[in-house]
């Protein structure tokens, strides 16, 4: 996951100059207007990111959560017994929660005290409001394909249809500059067509609008909102929803009656989860994003990239406390679980 994330990053190895895959598909479309290398670059990292994942595979192996052998014993937590011992592990959980987290948050706040008065104005306001919209409505198609992939699943006899929905899953393990180039080709020539149909009476209407940036939001995290309502299908189990169709219950009524008051905090923690990694959302959106549009994200890396890294922090921390808040009502729901 963490090497997934390194892949995907754009706005890090951009400030400080450092050449990657990323970066180099980015010079390569907008700087030199080279749209065969951006591809061949982005077919050399997928290739990556797929070998990754299948290394990752074997290296699991067989391996399972669950066993029904009793020779298996739970893994128990290793208990500090002395006091020296209980405040060296706090103090180093301590250092890692500072250095990562808290310092630079302190940081963000500070420049916020002194540039605030001059950055957030009513434009700044409409960017919150375009930024919340875009991402909440993308989670909330998201949560709702996944729901139809994960029903239909459950519906069909077929083993391989389980397989199948699963490679709608896979966008989240490649980096959005890749998934940007992917989805840029085909919408412009599906906008050629509709230029022509229309004898040029119709503009870009796919790749010239929110439509392609919300197509490639859901290609690339799909796998959030489905692996999180694919849990609450899993808990809930097959057998309630076979006991209301035996009773002579619709497959949609079923659905909208039980299943989904079910798992309605899967459900919930599926948008929660794209909304936030959407918001953040940085190669992705500057490449495929309407012509003056920005959000947060990219409203902070242009005046990063501009030598106004005090006025970024204003965007910048909205993003991390909407990051927060979302973890902590989810803790709050897996706590009422419990």
């Amino acid at each position: 996951m963490a090497g997934m994330e390194v892949l995907n990053d754009y706005g890090t190895v951009k400030y400080f100059g450092v050449d990657t895959f990323t970066s180099g598909i980015f010079r390569a479309w907008f700087s030199f207007g080279d749209i065969t290398t951006a591809i061949y670059l982005s077919g050399i990292l997928t290739l990556i990111v797929l070998f990754l994942i299948w290394l990752e595979n074997v290296q699991r192996g067989s391996r399972a959560w669950t066993s029904q052998s009793s020779k298996n014993k739970p893994t128990r937590r290793i208990e500090t017994n002395t006091k020296s011992g209980r405040w060296f592990y706090t103090a180093v959980c301590s250092v890692v929660l500072l250095i990562s987290f808290m310092l630079p948050l302190m940081q963000l706040i500070y420049w916020v005290s002194l540039t605030w008065k001059s950055v957030v104005n009513s434009e700044f306001v409409l960017l919150i409001f375009r930024s919340f919209s875009l991402a909440i409505g993308s989670a909330v198609v998201i949560a709702t394909l996944s729901i139809v992939l994960l029903y239909a699943v459950r519906l069909s006899p077929l083993k391989w249809t389980r397989y199948i929905t699963r490679t709608a899953s896979l966008g989240y393990a490649i980096p959005g500059a890749v998934i940007a180039v992917g989805v840029m080709i085909p919408m412009m020539k599906a906008d050629r067509f509709i230029i022509w149909l229309t004898s040029n009476q119709s503009g870009m209407i796919l790749s010239g609008t929110l439509i392609i940036l919300v197509v490639a939001y859901i290609v690339r995290f799909m796998a959030v909102g489905y692996n999180a309502i694919d849990a609450g299908f899993q808990k809930s189990g097959p057998y309630v929803n076979e006991v209301a169709r035996s009773l002579g219950a619709s497959s949609l009524r079923t659905l909208w009656k039980i299943d989904i008051p079910l798992i309605k905090n899967s459900i919930a923690g599926a948008i929660l989860l794209t909304f936030v990694d959407i918001l953040k959302e940085l190669p992705l959106t500057l490449i495929l994003r309407p012509f003056n549009f920005h959000t947060l994200a990219t409203k902070a890396f242009d005046m990063a990239t501009n030598e106004m890294i005090a006025e970024s922090a204003n965007a910048s921390l909205i993003v991390v406390l909407t990051g927060i808040i979302p973890i902590i009502l989810l803790n709050n729901i897996i706590s009422k679980e419990k």
